[in-house]
């Protein structure tokens, strides 16, 4: 089969399929609540962290690894490296008080100093925004039309593909082995709603996505299709929808046809408890010059609210993956879970795993396995500086047979602790205050 390289494709697609989700109860800890004075949502905002962290493997070194750091060039390939560091997160964010139309814009940056390798070694550098506006230029008909960029210095592999917090996956000495990527990913979308009845309604969208890793030939992926949506009353809905993905990767042309049937079902189970699931099923065919795969795909969601500040939920998703570092689609089963909510007013805690296991390629029945977890214990000074404590645990195993791109070993295992001092002001505050 032709070679394949990607930024990232999931088997749900760009245009997701519409679930009618009843708003989340939030959980507001103490830290980063609005002012009791009053505070709108737009406005210019600025985030800090100042921290010190640890890890076991910093390289994410392993088996037939061809890593290793420049300061220590007697160290053997493959030797997880251990150290400390020091280091800083810093963000700024902007958003419109208005809803229509909408416009949000992010940067960021994050770094390390290593002490014991003497050597200060810049983490993930992004900006990113993201627009939207809509418009109803006929009765009982809405047009949204939507459009989001993003531009990456120093992506770290895997962190997509993991969901694990970017930031936390930044490696150093990347000159060394692992190169870490300059990415810029674009992404446009158009819908049109119309209302056929009752609690009814059918959409017709579009859209594209164009990414690009450092220098590279730009990847392109086109999609149409449509959707159906019933609400049969209060608590429950059916839907269903088809969508087609035409993907260019340069070395590799790809047809996918997603078929997509499903429903959901929220009703609260008291004034205190509430929970929700959502289901979807159907196939995924894809095409390419000389091959035709027809995988069976899923998703179950499901989260539930208790004790007024508490929220947990789970997700199992099976369905078709492109990731950066894989040259060939990964068919994968794949189950998260989250769990956040406040211990007391001044602390909140929250925390996540990941588990993915599937097969690569379309020939390849070894399978390959990929785990993650992150789990964070806040404690907040004030409304706007916090103490914080953060676990990371990461792991991912892939047959031997396997590329892997970026010079990543095919194994490895890795765990690293953070502890520091968080901080947040609101800049500029624009819009009516609530």
């Amino acid at each position: 089969m032709p070679a394949l390289t990607a930024l990232l494709v999931l088997s749900v697609p760009l245009a997701t399929y519409a679930q009618e989700v009843p708003e989340r109860r939030p959980v507001q800890p103490l830290f980063g609540a609005p002012d009791p004075r009053g505070e709108s949502e737009g406005g210019l905002s600025v985030s800090g962290s100042l921290f010190g962290s640890y890890d076991n493997n910093i390289l994410l070194s392993g088996q037939n690894s061809q890593s290793r750091p420049p300061s220590l060039p007697s160290a053997a390939f493959g030797e997880p490296l251990r150290g400390a560091s020091s280091g800083y997160d810093a963000a700024a964010f902007f958003k419109l008080p208005t809803e229509q139309p909408t416009f949000e814009a992010r940067v960021a940056s994050t770094g390390r100093y290593f002490p014991e390798f003497h050597e200060y070694v810049p983490g993930r550098q992004m900006a990113e925004a993201s627009s939207s506006v809509s418009a109803s230029p006929w009765r009982d008909t809405n047009v949204r039309l939507t459009g989001s960029g993003r531009y990456s210095l120093n992506a770290p592999p895997f962190a997509t593909a993991a969901s694990l917090s970017a930031s936390d996956v930044d490696l150093p000495f990347a000159g060394d082995g692992i190169r870490l990527r300059h990415t810029n990913d674009l992404r446009g979308g158009a819908e049109l709603e119309r209302e056929i009845g009752t609690r009814k309604t059918l959409v017709a969208l579009g859209g594209i996505h164009s990414s690009q890793i450092d220098s590279g030939s730009r990847h392109q992926i086109y999609e149409l299709g449509g959707r159906f949506g019933a609400r049969f009353s209060q608590y429950s809905a059916f839907r269903a929808g088809y969508i087609r993905q035409d993907v260019d990767r340069g070395l590799g042309r790809y047809v996918v046809h997603h078929l997509n049937i499903g429903g959901d079902y929220a009703k609260p189970l008291s004034a205190t408890r509430r929970a929700f699931i959502a289901f979807s099923g159907g196939s995924a065919a894809i095409e390419s010059r000389d091959s035709l795969r027809v995988s069976a795909i899923g998703d179950v969601d499901w989260w539930y609210e208790f004790k007024q500040t508490w929220v947990g939920s789970v997700r199992y998703h099976r369905g078709v993956t492109f990731i950066d570092e894989i040259v060939d689609p990964l068919m994968s089963d794949a189950v998260s879970g989250q769990l956040a909510g406040l211990l007391s007013p001044r602390v909140d805690f929250n925390a996540s795993v990941t588990y993915s296991r599937g097969v690569v390629g379309f020939s390849s029945d070894d399978p390959y396995q990929m785990y993650g977890a992150s789990s964070q214990l806040r404690y907040a000074l004030s409304r706007r500086m916090a103490l914080y404590g953060e676990y990371l645990l990461f792991h991912y195993q892939f047959p031997p047979t396997i590329l892997i791109t970026g010079g990543l070993p095919p194994s490895t295992n890795r765990q690293a602790v953070k502890v520091g001092l968080t901080m947040t002001s609101k800049l500029l505050d624009l819009g009516p205050r609530d």
